[in-house]
Protein backbone atom coordinates (compact mmCIF):
# COMPACT_ATOMS: atom_id res chain seq x y z
CA UNK A 1 0.00 0.00 0.00
CA UNK A 2 1.25 3.46 -0.58
CA UNK A 3 2.38 5.38 2.07
CA UNK A 4 0.70 8.68 3.00
CA UNK A 5 3.07 11.53 2.49
CA UNK A 6 5.17 10.19 -0.36
CA UNK A 7 5.06 12.39 -3.63
CA UNK A 8 2.61 11.21 -6.29
CA UNK A 9 1.78 11.89 -10.03
CA UNK A 10 1.06 15.45 -11.28
CA UNK A 11 -2.55 16.12 -12.19
CA UNK A 12 -4.90 19.23 -13.35
CA UNK A 13 -7.85 19.78 -12.14
CA UNK A 14 -10.06 20.25 -14.98
CA UNK A 15 -11.71 17.43 -16.75
CA UNK A 16 -11.08 17.86 -19.85
CA UNK A 17 -7.29 18.30 -19.84
CA UNK A 18 -6.46 14.55 -18.76
CA UNK A 19 -3.34 13.79 -17.84
CA UNK A 20 -1.22 11.92 -20.57
CA UNK A 21 2.14 9.83 -20.76
CA UNK A 22 3.26 6.93 -18.73
CA UNK A 23 1.46 6.17 -15.57
CA UNK A 24 3.53 5.00 -12.68
CA UNK A 25 2.25 1.57 -12.64
CA UNK A 26 4.64 1.27 -9.05
CA UNK A 27 1.91 2.65 -7.15
CA UNK A 28 -1.64 2.53 -8.84
CA UNK A 29 -1.84 -1.57 -9.90
CA UNK A 30 -3.87 -0.58 -12.83
CA UNK A 31 -1.59 -1.65 -15.35
CA UNK A 32 -0.17 0.36 -18.58
CA UNK A 33 -3.91 1.62 -19.22
CA UNK A 34 -4.53 2.71 -15.78
CA UNK A 35 -5.63 6.28 -16.86
CA UNK A 36 -8.48 4.98 -19.94
CA UNK A 37 -9.78 2.29 -17.26
CA UNK A 38 -9.80 5.24 -14.65
CA UNK A 39 -12.00 7.58 -16.89
CA UNK A 40 -14.30 4.99 -18.16
CA UNK A 41 -15.50 4.21 -14.32
CA UNK A 42 -16.10 7.62 -13.97
CA UNK A 43 -17.90 7.70 -16.95
CA UNK A 44 -19.61 5.01 -15.55
CA UNK A 45 -20.48 7.14 -12.24
CA UNK A 46 -21.44 10.30 -13.86
CA UNK A 47 -24.18 8.42 -16.34
CA UNK A 48 -25.49 6.69 -13.31
CA UNK A 49 -25.71 9.99 -11.33
CA UNK A 50 -26.79 11.90 -14.05
CA UNK A 51 -29.58 8.98 -14.69
CA UNK A 52 -30.95 9.35 -10.71
CA UNK A 53 -30.94 13.15 -10.96
CA UNK A 54 -32.99 12.88 -14.02
CA UNK A 55 -35.40 10.52 -11.52
CA UNK A 56 -35.80 12.61 -8.94
CA UNK A 57 -36.40 15.87 -10.47
CA UNK A 58 -39.07 14.64 -12.20
CA UNK A 59 -40.91 13.30 -9.18
CA UNK A 60 -40.34 16.48 -7.66
CA UNK A 61 -41.54 19.07 -10.84
CA UNK A 62 -43.86 16.46 -12.61
CA UNK A 63 -47.74 17.30 -11.77
CA UNK A 64 -48.98 13.96 -13.75
CA UNK A 65 -47.43 11.21 -11.83
CA UNK A 66 -47.89 10.42 -8.05
CA UNK A 67 -44.86 10.72 -5.62
CA UNK A 68 -43.36 7.31 -5.69
CA UNK A 69 -42.86 5.11 -2.01
CA UNK A 70 -41.55 7.37 -0.08
CA UNK A 71 -38.49 4.95 1.22
CA UNK A 72 -37.85 4.48 -2.87
CA UNK A 73 -37.37 8.04 -2.98
CA UNK A 74 -35.62 7.84 0.11
CA UNK A 75 -33.13 5.45 -1.48
CA UNK A 76 -32.73 7.02 -4.82
CA UNK A 77 -31.42 9.97 -3.03
CA UNK A 78 -29.52 8.27 -0.75
CA UNK A 79 -28.01 6.82 -4.29
CA UNK A 80 -27.33 10.09 -5.75
CA UNK A 81 -25.39 11.14 -2.82
CA UNK A 82 -23.02 7.95 -3.04
CA UNK A 83 -21.81 8.49 -6.46
CA UNK A 84 -20.63 12.23 -5.49
CA UNK A 85 -18.64 9.93 -2.74
CA UNK A 86 -17.28 7.82 -5.55
CA UNK A 87 -16.25 11.13 -7.72
CA UNK A 88 -14.28 13.20 -5.26
CA UNK A 89 -10.92 12.28 -6.43
CA UNK A 90 -12.15 13.36 -9.95
CA UNK A 91 -13.92 16.93 -8.57
CA UNK A 92 -10.14 17.16 -6.95
CA UNK A 93 -8.23 16.50 -9.56
CA UNK A 94 -6.51 13.66 -7.98
CA UNK A 95 -8.05 10.37 -9.75
CA UNK A 96 -4.58 9.44 -10.93
CA UNK A 97 -2.41 10.31 -8.23
CA UNK A 98 -1.60 7.42 -5.72
CA UNK A 99 -1.27 9.58 -3.00
CA UNK A 100 -3.59 12.07 -3.13
CA UNK A 101 -3.12 15.03 -0.50
CA UNK A 102 -6.52 16.67 -0.48
CA UNK A 103 -9.44 14.95 -0.96
CA UNK A 104 -8.36 11.27 0.05
CA UNK A 105 -9.44 11.45 3.48
CA UNK A 106 -12.15 13.50 3.21
CA UNK A 107 -13.59 10.55 -0.11
CA UNK A 108 -12.19 8.19 2.89
CA UNK A 109 -14.49 9.02 5.66
CA UNK A 110 -17.64 10.70 3.08
CA UNK A 111 -18.17 7.13 1.21
CA UNK A 112 -18.08 4.66 4.14
CA UNK A 113 -20.78 7.12 5.67
CA UNK A 114 -22.72 7.07 2.05
CA UNK A 115 -22.12 3.25 1.62
CA UNK A 116 -23.28 2.41 5.13
CA UNK A 117 -26.56 5.08 4.27
CA UNK A 118 -27.18 3.12 1.15
CA UNK A 119 -27.19 -0.21 2.68
CA UNK A 120 -29.95 0.56 5.11
CA UNK A 121 -31.75 1.86 2.74
CA UNK A 122 -31.78 -1.15 0.42
CA UNK A 123 -33.09 -3.35 3.40
CA UNK A 124 -35.65 -0.43 4.05
CA UNK A 125 -37.21 -0.45 0.46
CA UNK A 126 -36.65 -4.54 0.57
CA UNK A 127 -38.91 -4.77 4.38
CA UNK A 128 -41.35 -1.97 3.09
CA UNK A 129 -41.39 -3.84 -0.16
CA UNK A 130 -42.22 -7.10 1.98
CA UNK A 131 -44.76 -5.55 4.27
CA UNK A 132 -46.78 -3.39 1.79
CA UNK A 133 -47.10 -6.75 -0.49
CA UNK A 134 -48.48 -9.03 2.18
CA UNK A 135 -50.41 -6.47 4.79
CA UNK A 136 -50.90 -4.12 1.99
CA UNK A 137 -49.47 -0.02 2.59
CA UNK A 138 -48.19 0.37 6.02
CA UNK A 139 -47.22 4.32 5.88
CA UNK A 140 -50.57 5.79 6.35
CA UNK A 141 -50.81 3.34 9.45
CA UNK A 142 -47.79 4.03 11.03
CA UNK A 143 -47.67 7.30 13.66
CA UNK A 144 -45.51 10.38 11.90
CA UNK A 145 -42.88 9.73 14.55
CA UNK A 146 -41.86 6.14 13.27
CA UNK A 147 -42.35 6.71 9.59
CA UNK A 148 -40.07 9.57 10.17
CA UNK A 149 -37.27 7.51 12.27
CA UNK A 150 -37.93 4.89 9.52
CA UNK A 151 -36.69 7.17 6.96
CA UNK A 152 -33.82 8.45 8.77
CA UNK A 153 -32.46 5.33 9.66
CA UNK A 154 -30.10 4.83 6.41
CA UNK A 155 -28.58 8.86 7.29
CA UNK A 156 -28.50 7.91 10.94
CA UNK A 157 -26.57 5.14 9.75
CA UNK A 158 -24.38 6.75 7.91
CA UNK A 159 -23.25 9.40 10.14
CA UNK A 160 -22.76 6.89 12.45
CA UNK A 161 -19.87 5.34 10.40
CA UNK A 162 -18.78 7.92 9.02
CA UNK A 163 -18.02 9.50 12.72
CA UNK A 164 -16.19 6.50 13.51
CA UNK A 165 -14.18 7.01 10.14
CA UNK A 166 -13.32 10.32 10.97
CA UNK A 167 -12.06 9.19 14.39
CA UNK A 168 -9.89 6.68 12.85
CA UNK A 169 -8.40 8.83 10.38
CA UNK A 170 -8.09 11.70 13.31
CA UNK A 171 -6.24 9.32 15.30
CA UNK A 172 -3.85 7.76 12.28
CA UNK A 173 -4.20 9.89 9.15
CA UNK A 174 -1.76 7.64 7.65
CA UNK A 175 -5.04 5.01 7.13
CA UNK A 176 -6.67 7.01 4.44
CA UNK A 177 -4.94 5.43 1.89
CA UNK A 178 -5.91 5.59 -2.02
CA UNK A 179 -6.73 1.98 -3.01
CA UNK A 180 -4.29 1.00 -5.66
CA UNK A 181 -6.17 -1.09 -7.64
CA UNK A 182 -9.36 1.20 -7.94
CA UNK A 183 -10.91 5.08 -8.41
CA UNK A 184 -11.28 6.08 -4.48
CA UNK A 185 -9.83 6.19 -1.12
CA UNK A 186 -10.39 3.63 1.42
CA UNK A 187 -9.60 3.41 5.31
CA UNK A 188 -6.82 1.00 6.28
CA UNK A 189 -8.50 -0.19 9.03
CA UNK A 190 -8.72 -4.23 9.34
CA UNK A 191 -11.05 -4.62 12.46
CA UNK A 192 -13.62 -1.63 11.05
CA UNK A 193 -13.67 -3.43 7.54
CA UNK A 194 -14.33 -6.32 8.87
CA UNK A 195 -17.34 -4.67 10.38
CA UNK A 196 -18.61 -3.17 7.15
CA UNK A 197 -18.29 -6.14 5.06
CA UNK A 198 -20.07 -8.16 7.33
CA UNK A 199 -22.82 -5.14 8.01
CA UNK A 200 -23.18 -5.12 4.28
CA UNK A 201 -23.25 -9.31 4.27
CA UNK A 202 -26.10 -9.29 6.95
CA UNK A 203 -28.27 -6.73 5.55
CA UNK A 204 -28.20 -7.81 2.04
CA UNK A 205 -29.10 -11.33 3.23
CA UNK A 206 -31.59 -10.57 5.24
CA UNK A 207 -33.22 -8.88 2.08
CA UNK A 208 -32.89 -11.82 0.35
CA UNK A 209 -34.49 -14.05 2.84
CA UNK A 210 -37.32 -11.50 2.62
CA UNK A 211 -37.22 -11.24 -0.79
CA UNK A 212 -37.48 -15.30 -1.72
CA UNK A 213 -39.91 -15.78 1.41
CA UNK A 214 -42.13 -13.01 -0.54
CA UNK A 215 -41.84 -14.92 -4.14
CA UNK A 216 -42.12 -17.89 -2.70
CA UNK A 217 -45.83 -17.13 -0.74
CA UNK A 218 -46.87 -15.52 -3.75
CA UNK A 219 -46.13 -18.27 -6.04
CA UNK A 220 -47.17 -20.91 -3.84
CA UNK A 221 -51.00 -18.22 -3.35
CA UNK A 222 -51.02 -17.22 -6.61
CA UNK A 223 -54.32 -18.38 -7.48
CA UNK A 224 -56.37 -16.93 -4.59
CA UNK A 225 -54.31 -13.70 -5.12
CA UNK A 226 -55.53 -13.31 -8.93
CA UNK A 227 -58.68 -14.21 -7.70
CA UNK A 228 -58.48 -11.47 -4.58
CA UNK A 229 -56.83 -8.82 -7.86
CA UNK A 230 -54.13 -7.76 -5.24
CA UNK A 231 -52.50 -6.01 -8.10
CA UNK A 232 -55.13 -3.21 -7.89
CA UNK A 233 -53.57 -2.42 -4.36
CA UNK A 234 -49.78 -3.18 -5.12
CA UNK A 235 -47.55 -2.86 -7.95
CA UNK A 236 -45.65 -6.24 -8.72
CA UNK A 237 -43.33 -4.93 -10.72
CA UNK A 238 -42.09 -2.48 -8.12
CA UNK A 239 -41.18 -6.23 -6.57
CA UNK A 240 -39.71 -7.38 -9.92
CA UNK A 241 -37.56 -4.65 -9.25
CA UNK A 242 -36.56 -4.46 -6.04
CA UNK A 243 -35.49 -8.12 -6.85
CA UNK A 244 -33.05 -7.46 -9.68
CA UNK A 245 -31.64 -4.91 -8.25
CA UNK A 246 -31.24 -6.32 -4.80
CA UNK A 247 -29.66 -9.87 -6.80
CA UNK A 248 -27.35 -7.09 -8.65
CA UNK A 249 -26.31 -5.73 -5.04
CA UNK A 250 -25.41 -8.78 -3.74
CA UNK A 251 -23.17 -9.88 -6.49
CA UNK A 252 -21.41 -6.24 -6.58
CA UNK A 253 -20.83 -6.42 -2.71
CA UNK A 254 -19.06 -10.45 -3.43
CA UNK A 255 -17.21 -9.67 -6.01
CA UNK A 256 -16.25 -5.78 -4.23
CA UNK A 257 -14.98 -8.58 -1.49
CA UNK A 258 -13.14 -11.07 -3.86
CA UNK A 259 -11.35 -8.20 -5.38
CA UNK A 260 -8.98 -7.79 -3.32
CA UNK A 261 -7.67 -11.70 -3.88
CA UNK A 262 -8.33 -11.49 -7.42
CA UNK A 263 -4.95 -11.84 -8.95
CA UNK A 264 -5.31 -10.94 -12.44
CA UNK A 265 -5.89 -7.54 -14.07
CA UNK A 266 -8.77 -8.27 -15.39
CA UNK A 267 -10.30 -9.57 -12.19
CA UNK A 268 -9.44 -6.16 -10.80
CA UNK A 269 -10.89 -4.42 -13.76
CA UNK A 270 -13.91 -6.14 -13.71
CA UNK A 271 -14.98 -5.97 -10.28
CA UNK A 272 -14.64 -2.45 -10.67
CA UNK A 273 -16.43 -1.98 -13.63
CA UNK A 274 -19.80 -3.88 -11.79
CA UNK A 275 -19.23 -2.09 -8.92
CA UNK A 276 -19.62 1.46 -11.02
CA UNK A 277 -22.41 0.19 -12.90
CA UNK A 278 -24.62 -0.12 -9.97
CA UNK A 279 -25.95 3.31 -10.14
CA UNK A 280 -26.86 3.32 -14.06
CA UNK A 281 -28.85 -0.12 -13.24
CA UNK A 282 -30.86 1.91 -10.21
CA UNK A 283 -31.55 4.50 -12.83
CA UNK A 284 -32.53 1.52 -15.50
CA UNK A 285 -34.69 -0.24 -13.08
CA UNK A 286 -36.30 2.59 -11.44
CA UNK A 287 -36.18 4.87 -14.00
CA UNK A 288 -37.97 2.78 -16.86
CA UNK A 289 -41.63 2.74 -14.96
CA UNK A 290 -44.27 3.22 -17.19
CA UNK A 291 -45.49 6.97 -15.38
CA UNK A 292 -41.51 8.18 -15.49
CA UNK A 293 -41.90 7.20 -19.50
CA UNK A 294 -44.59 8.90 -19.64
CA UNK A 295 -42.99 12.02 -18.72
CA UNK A 296 -39.91 11.19 -20.75
CA UNK A 297 -40.94 9.38 -23.70
CA UNK A 298 -41.70 11.93 -26.59
CA UNK A 299 -41.30 9.41 -28.85
CA UNK A 300 -44.79 7.50 -27.42
CA UNK A 301 -47.25 8.72 -30.01
CA UNK A 302 -49.93 11.08 -28.95
CA UNK A 303 -52.79 8.89 -28.63
CA UNK A 304 -51.51 6.39 -25.62
CA UNK A 305 -51.11 10.25 -23.18
CA UNK A 306 -54.99 11.19 -23.83
CA UNK A 307 -55.98 9.71 -20.67
CA UNK A 308 -53.33 11.23 -18.67
CA UNK A 309 -54.11 13.47 -15.70
CA UNK A 310 -52.81 15.67 -13.28
CA UNK A 311 -52.01 13.91 -10.57
CA UNK A 312 -54.09 14.74 -7.25
CA UNK A 313 -53.68 13.13 -3.67
CA UNK A 314 -56.22 10.74 -4.14
CA UNK A 315 -54.70 8.98 -6.65
CA UNK A 316 -51.54 8.41 -4.29
CA UNK A 317 -51.40 4.71 -2.89
CA UNK A 318 -48.03 5.34 -0.95
CA UNK A 319 -47.19 8.86 1.12
CA UNK A 320 -45.90 10.72 4.16
CA UNK A 321 -48.63 10.92 6.70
Amino acid sequence: MPKAGSSGLSTRPLILNLPRGVVDTSHLDLGIHANSFLIAWFCELLVGQLGLLAILLTYMFSRTIAPPNPFILNFLFVSLICTFSQLILLYTGEWMSPNPTHGCAFQAIFKHGADAAFLMSVFLVVVETFVSTLKGPQDKKRSRLLQYFLLALPYINGGVTALISGVIVYKNPSSAIRDEHAFYCTINNNPFGTFLEAEAAGLLSLSACLLLYLLYTIWTHRTALKKLEMKSTFDFTLLVRVTIFVVWAIAGIGLSSAGVVFVSTFGRYFSSTFQCSIYIVISLIFGTQKDLRGVWGSWIPRGSRKSEKPYHESMQIFSLP
